[in-house]
């Protein structure tokens, strides 16, 4: 069952992102291709967003990574739709992968919280909270991963924590900074307590989003994924 459970995660673990709400920060004031109309469009220079997952509608990214040996590559479009989970307001992205076709998935940024949620292979919906950009380095954090909090009946959830800050990487030829690398461990209770059964490392820039992703198991199942393009609006 464990090995079952890790392999429904690994797709969207990879690629994808009662109080009151924070809206995410719509402004941009960075220098794109276009500084006039405010639009990065992947030279990988600075972005003064004070967000670290933009939503406004058109934005996209390209990824391409390596899913158990294979290239898999993805593109995330924001819709400009919304959609309301436990009383949150989410935002609507369209994947198209060669790995899973297409399908939508969602965003949340809210009370220092970036979350991204979607329905994995095998039917089940996750949810990870990705970062908390109000946490020092090693500073932990404890998420559920469903709604219920377990998965296909077994008690499931994150532990994160922000690993580094303020980073500069190179990835595909662009340059990005103010990168902040956090670090989830998903854990399954099979009945002997919770276990890390899959690790995740997310890299991700201010006023981009995320930038790398990396995927490692216990059993030796990893995979990655580098943005290779993306607009932002």
């Amino acid at each position: 069952m464990k090995k079952a459970l890790l392999l429904l995660l690994i797709i969207p673990g990879l690629f994808i992102t009662g109080c009151k709400l924070d809206a995410p920060d719509f402004s941009k004031t960075g220098k794109g291709t276009d500084a006039g109309s405010g639009t990065n469009t992947g030279t990988g220079t600075t972005n003064n967003s004070d967000s670290y997952q933009p939503v406004t509608k058109n934005t996209y990214w390209k990824y391409s990574g390596v899913v158990a040996g294979n290239t898999v590559t993805q593109t995330q479009t924001v819709t400009g739709d919304t959609a309301t989970f436990n009383n949150k307001t989410y935002y609507a992205v369209k994947v198209e992968s060669t790995a899973t076709g297409n399908d939508i998935s969602y965003y949340y940024h809210g009370n220092n919280d970036y979350t991204m949620r979607s329905t994995s292979a095998g039917g089940f919906t996750v949810e990870y909270l990705y970062l908390k950009d109000n946490f020092e380095i090693g500073k932990t954090w404890t998420a559920p991963m469903t709604d219920d909090s377990t998965l296909n009946s077994v008690p499931a959830q994150i532990i994160g924590k922000i690993v580094e800050q303020g980073l500069t990487k190179t990835i595909s030829g662009k340059k990005f900074t103010n990168v902040v690398h956090t670090q989830l461990l998903v854990q399954y209770d099979l009945g002997n307590g919770f276990e890390t059964v899959q690790t995740l490392d997310y890299y991700i820039a201010k006023g981009i989003g995320i930038v790398e992703a990396d995927s490692s198991s216990p059993s030796g199942v990893s995979s990655t994924s580098l943005i290779t393009d993306y607009s932002i609006k």
